[in-house]
């Protein structure tokens, strides 16, 4: 007899779609609703050739002037390549989503036999379908949905982390040509200095120990304003990278002098408010508990022992022919899937406590840097209001005792050192007060409100500098 044995098996699953789309439009637009929410800062998305066509306009316009603090940002975050690849994480996990909505694809089984004399020849095919994977979908799917809008709040936290860095290394371009621009005035008064010793000496007012007292001075200065014009570039190169500036886009600038401190900080309590509910990075450790709660719930359906089940419809050569389920079920005796529960409860505990720890660190870099930043304002205050001021007083007299020769040379160089130093720590805290507060706003996940002093001028540094170049032009009239 011959026999003829095949199997039949359809699975209708109205969820799942051959033409899915990985498109991360929506995605990244939900991640531009999370930072506009914090920021108030729109982003600019490529979608297509004009779109690109669109933001490299932008770029263009926006380095034919002085780049604002803000503008660099902007540029940064339309042209960074480690943000735009961080982008590309949504598409992953948009594709991971896809894949759980899917079902395993079923097996099919099929051979044919043939009879050793004359006759027709037994054929037989089976196809069966996972069962547990249809138990398991929505939970998987729920799971994958989870996990992407993890990845939102990752993808938001390094556009915030990004613009913290480019704050940071522009308000350090910005310290560093400024203390190259005033070293630079300090290597004229040192040049006019030796340019009067020399005459002095030449006219018998002053040896040629004193000369050289004056020469050295102005090696120190030269040496000191090679140093800094090495951290200018440096500086201006790190701020063009996070830019995603080379080539060409060289041109750019920035205002030469730094802003002064803003007249009004948030409290501590404030930001640590902000912090536990703005920052992403909390909001994606929440957002993986829920995961890992989902986790939970998978293992335990994975528990029930793999089922596989089909329809078979048998042939034979007679012309008869039988029909009936199969299926094919795993049995438990040894691995009962207890490990895997177990496991995914041990990854849930984690996260807690990750959670836990996450926030407990983040509320101390607040706090941290909350205290620096206000040590940084009152520096910048106390140099500004009481130091330099008292430098300026000191060296005005101290120049008027050099004119009436009641001191010496030197007297008056270590007063202009010191006056120059403490010069240079103004701005090295004026500096410290605006990476920090940028580090605060990217911790925060808001931008602080800005508040100029109103009495302040809008270079801090040039009635300093304009004072310093008077007193040095008071000293080449002085003595002769």
């Amino acid at each position: 007899m011959r026999r003829t044995q095949a199997t039949i098996f359809l699975i209708l699953v109205g969820t799942v779609s051959g033409c899915a789309s990985v498109a991360t439009k929506r995605e990244l637009n939900d991640v531009q609703g999370n930072i506009e929410q914090r920021t108030q800062k729109t982003l600019d998305w490529s979608f297509s050739s004009n779109d690109e066509e669109i933001i490299r306009q932008k770029i263009h316009n926006a380095l034919q002037n002085y780049l604002t603090v803000d503008t660099a940002v902007e540029v940064a975050l339309m042209n960074n390549p480690s943000l735009q690849a961080s982008f590309e994480e949504l598409g992953i996990a948009k594709a991971d989503v896809i894949q759980a909505g899917l079902l395993k694809n079923p097996s099919l089984h099929g051979f044919i036999r043939r009879p050793s004399h004359d006759g027709a020849a037994n054929r037989e095919f089976e196809v069966k379908q996972d069962i547990l994977s249809m138990l398991t979908l929505p939970l998987r799917r729920t799971m994958a949905g989870q996990q992407l809008e993890q990845m939102k709040y990752r993808v938001g936290q390094a556009v915030l982390k990004l613009d913290g860095e480019v704050r940071a290394g522009y308000y350090t371009f910005q310290s560093a040509r400024q203390m190259y621009t005033m070293q630079g005035k300090i290597l004229k008064a040192a040049q006019s200095a030796v340019e009067l010793a020399e005459r002095q000496r030449d006219a018998g007012n002053i040896n040629d120990l004193v000369l050289s007292g004056h020469q050295m001075a102005l090696y120190q200065v030269k040496m000191e304003l090679t140093q800094q014009e090495a951290e200018v570039i440096e500086a201006r190169e790190n701020l063009a990278r996070l830019m995603g500036l080379s080539g060409d886009d060289t041109s750019w600038d920035v205002p030469d002098d730094l802003p002064y401190v803003s007249k009004e900080e948030p409290s501590l309590k404030e930001l640590e408010a902000k912090a536990l509910a703005m920052n992403f990075d909390l909001a994606a450790a929440r957002q993986e508990i829920k995961v890992m709660q989902k986790a939970v719930s998978v293992s335990r359906v994975g528990m029930i022992p793999d089922l596989q089940a089909g329809f078979n419809t048998e042939k034979e050569s007679d012309g008869g022919k039988l029909s009936g389920p199969v299926f094919e079920v795993e049995v438990p005796l040894f691995d009962q899937k207890q490990s895997s529960v177990a496991r995914a409860k041990a990854q849930l505990r984690q996260s807690e406590q990750r959670l836990k720890a996450l926030e407990d660190e983040i509320l101390a870099a607040v706090r941290s840097k909350y205290a620096k930043l206000m040590a940084a304002k009152n520096l910048v205050e106390t140099y500004q209001d009481t130091v330099i001021p008292l430098h300026a007083r000191f060296i005005d007299s101290l120049q008027k005792h050099y004119n009436y020769m009641l001191v010496g040379i030197y007297d008056l160089l270590d007063a202009k050192k010191e006056e120059v130093a403490a010069i240079h720590k103004f701005l090295e805290n004026l500096k410290e007060y605006w990476v920090i507060r940028s580090e605060l706003e990217s911790l925060t996940g808001e931008r602080f409100t800005f508040i100029p002093e109103e009495s302040r001028e809008s270079s801090t540094m040039q009635k300093d500098q304009a004072d310093m170049e008077h007193r040095n032009h008071q000293n080449q009239g002085g003595k002769s």
